[in-house]
């Protein structure tokens, strides 16, 4: 492979982002404590989360297609694999997990029964081009040995290259969703298929990411395919491995300013490749989302390069040297994503925001696209999820917001529009039109995008001030303390299919706030409250001693196993009215607005005397995109209760406010039009007698 050493003025000019935004030129922010402070912001960074892993000089993969250096990937490997253990490799399928059906034998060039075969996975997006692809029709031919060898076979190229790469390293087999899931079967057995999808990938030994090109025709590097091994295959000698208790390689420099100038420079290039990779047409499809987060190992091919990306570490082309080294984190427990054996609403949050604004096809997969990522999460969450919201933090996730504008999701066989499948399927002919239709007629019945869920809506989800309502974490630096608050609540939740019930309870984990102001002594089993050196008092659990809560709350048993995530469209309880008007759009002075975004649409709400005593947050734009609601400066808003936020400093920046949402109806079912916040004692003066209320 050739690459180009990088001058320190070429390292300079790559772009960067910190948080969400997009910077060019002047870096000396790049690491500033600022920069340090928006980490946790990067759920889904690949390569950029991981600890520096090179102390020495290094190279920029060159732009144009070049040959894939295939010593440099099997010396990835052979490092995870000595030095990485079980942080990176799986330690067994879990019980009862999902495995695929097939597998693409790529020696004899067949499918086969999967069995308990380890194997590699395809990460790819389909694309408009029509190709080779398993039904019920040819499945038995294609168990036969070299049934994708003949002429007649055409095999699309990333897959191809793929089928080459799996057998170049040594792996025997490979799963291909397009190959290896009978594209035609029954709904049933397809709705399977898909429920096991992320299992299917956390049980993989590595994950080929094919996010070179927008779609299957691109081979994996640029130009330049992948052919059948050569006797002669070349050594690793591209990479230096550093191994443990031996000396560092000759590259490696020795003076300690030298080292922080390496690093710098490592970590710029790989935050360069991190805006690549986000940017290609993969990082934009909701499907490959949870299959990059659940793999265990990824070989990740974008922008005509290649890049290594596991649970310790991250590598590019241009290394010259590597540290062969544990990451130091906890063993992770692929079940909860990273590591965390608590429910850790941060994470949550930042992954569903960045997975909200990807694309769907059909806007009713939005919750098979991301069920593998929830049930994942459930093994920390006690109680799991109900369309898409934390049960244990149920409550304070009703009052999530949009960060800019968002548009209501429909089901796609509402809004007329034909039929395809995972974007790119073959149109059906008039003597296969009435089982398309059929399938229409399922997808119907299966949607669930209720309107109190950010499962209705497309776009990115404010989560800094989502989390702010559950600020349990000490040290956590996204919400000022004095503007941090508790959400409380005030309702009795249930949930169910339909409105003709049966109606369950959401039955939410005790957060046991009053620990804070009892003695230590009454602590919920497995807690331990810190003495008063600081002046305040603070919580761990035993499942992690070192991380500090601002109080207990709940954690899950061990060996516990969640159900898998639930699906339901209508919310019930018994809440209390009120009216307020409308008032001014735009920014307002409220305590709320100094860390909420700048870039949602809000308008003011005030009382009969015209005071200001509270807002609102739309999810389209106050004109033109969006979900445009005409709004009317003085027109009367029906609203509901929905919990209290109790200011975590009774002195500090929040006020005690009640969390109330806009509602419309259709056909005596609400539906929420926006979100926001009332002074208490307004809302006192503004609400009216209890209400029954569904919502949709």
């Amino acid at each position: 492979m050739d690459t180009y050493e990088a001058s320190d003025s070429e390292i300079d000019d790559l772009p960067y982002y910190v948080g969400d935004q997009h910077f060019h030129g002047d870096k000396s922010g790049f690491f500033s404590p600022a920069f340090q402070k928006s980490t946790h912001l990067h759920a889904f960074s690949p390569y950029f989360e991981k600890a520096a892993s090179t102390h020495s000089v290094e190279s920029i993969a060159p732009r144009q297609g070049h040959a894939i250096h295939i010593g440099t990937i099997r010396g990835w490997i052979e490092l995870c694999n000595e030095h990485h253990g079980s942080h990176c490799q799986k330690r067994g399928v879990e019980k009862g997990a999902g495995r695929p059906e097939y597998l693409i034998d790529v020696g004899r060039k067949c499918l086969v029964r999967a069995e308990d075969h380890p194997y590699v996975a395809l990460s790819y997006v389909w694309g408009q081009a029509k190709s080779m692809e398993t039904t019920k029709a040819n499945v038995n031919h294609l168990l036969e040995e070299d049934s994708f060898a003949g002429d007649d076979v055409e095999l699309l190229a990333t897959i191809r290259d793929a089928m080459n790469l799996t057998a170049i390293l040594g792996e025997a087999f490979l799963w291909v969703d397009r190959l290896c899931i009978v594209q035609d079967c029954e709904r049933e057995e397809m709705s399977q298929q898909i429920s096991v999808m992320g299992d299917i990938y956390a049980n993989s030994r590595l994950a080929i990411i094919a996010a070179n090109g927008s779609g299957a025709v691109s081979p994996l590097l640029g130009k330049s395919h992948i052919t059948t091994p050569r006797s002669n295959e070349e050594k690793p000698e591209a990479l230096c491995i550093q191994r443990d208790g031996l000396s560092p390689c000759s590259a490696a420099p020795k003076n300690l300013s030298d080292k922080q100038h390496y690093l710098k420079r490592h970590d710029k290039i790989m935050h360069f490749q991190l805006l690549e990779f986000l940017s290609s047409r993969w990082s934009c499809r909701a499907w490959t989302y949870q299959e990059y987060l659940l793999a265990p190992r990824r070989l990740v091919f974008h922008s005509n390069t290649v890049n290594w990306d596991c649970h310790c570490a991250s590598f590019h082309e241009g290394q010259q040297h590597i540290t062969a080294v544990q990451c130091g984190k906890p063993t992770p427990d692929r079940l909860t994503l990273n590591g965390a054996p608590w429910p850790d609403f941060y994470r949550y949050a930042r992954l569903i925001s960045l997975f909200n604004t990807r694309d769907l096809t059909f806007p009713e997969d939005v919750l098979d696209a991301c069920e593998s990522v929830l049930w994942s999460l459930s093994y920390a969450f006690p109680g799991g999820f109900i369309s898409g919201l934390p049960v244990a933090f149920f409550d304070a996730a009703l009052l999530w917001q949009p960060y800019d504008r968002s548009r209501r999701r429909r089901a796609s066989c509402k809004q007329g529009k034909q039929k395809e499948v995972r974007d790119e399927t073959k149109r059906k002919d008039e003597e296969e039109g009435k089982e398309e239709e059929s399938r229409n007629d399922e997808r119907e019945k299966r949607a669930v995008l209720p309107s109190w869920s950010w499962i209705g809506f497309e776009g990115h989800i404010h989560s800094e001030l989502w989390v702010a309502g559950c600020n349990y974490l000490i040290n956590k630096r996204d919400v000022p303390e004095d503007l941090a608050f508790d959400v409380v609540g005030t309702v009795l939740w249930r949930h169910a299919s339909s409105t003709a019930g049966p109606w369950r309870r959401v039955s939410l984990p005790r957060n046991d706030r009053d620990a804070r102001e009892r003695e230590l002594q009454a602590l919920p089993d497995g807690w331990s409250g810190s003495n008063r050196e600081t002046g305040r008092i603070s919580f761990a659990h035993r499942c992690d001693p070192d991380r500090r809560f601002s109080y207990p709350i709940p954690i899950s048993a061990e060996g516990y196993r969640p159900p898998k995530p639930l699906r339901s469209a209508f919310l019930k309880c018994e809440t209390f009215q009120g009216f307020l008007k409308l008032g001014q759009t735009g920014r307002k002075r409220h305590w709320l607005f100094q860390i909420s975004s700048p870039y949602a649409a809000v308008v003011g709400l005030e009382d009969d005397n015209g005071n200001e005593v509270g807002f609102l947050v739309l999810h389209g734009g106050l004109e033109g995109d969006g979900d445009f609601v005409q709004l009317v400066e003085g027109e009367i808003c029906e609203l509901v209760e929905l919990s209290i936020s109790m200011p975590r400093q009774p002195d500090g920046r929040a006020r005690e406010s009640v969390n109330i949402m806009w509602v419309g109806w259709e056909d005596g079912v609400a539906y929420r039009k926006a979100i926001g916040m009332v002074d208490r004692d307004a809302w006192h003066l503004a609400k009216n007698a209890p209400l029954e209320l569904i919502l949709s």
